[in-house]
């Protein structure tokens, strides 16, 4: 699922991530890993928030059982991990 950050968003985009998560299994924030256990939260905001007007900057990880995708327009897309799983033949 793909999700808009709002330029009106009152927390940073790692609050926004792990509320999209815990969203979606329905739980509580509080019960999900801290996020700083999967990356480096700081350096992952540091990167958004200084991204130029014609960067296309897009990070990927997997956090509490789905793919986070972050892109350059503040898309942010959070996917099942099973759903992005590469199939070996």
């Amino acid at each position: 699922m793909a999700f808009q950050r709002s330029q009106l968003s009152t927390g940073t985009l790692c609050d926004d991530i792990v509320e999209q998560i815990a969203e979606l299994e329905g739980v509580d924030p509080l019960t999900l890993p801290p996020l700083f256990e999967t990356i480096d939260a700081e350096l992952l905001t540091r990167l958004y928030e200084s991204r130029s007007g014609d960067a296309e900057l897009s990070i990927s990880f997997v956090y509490a059982g789905y793919t986070v995708s972050v892109r350059h327009d503040g898309a942010l897309e959070v996917v099942p991990k099973e759903r992005t799983a590469v199939k070996s033949t």
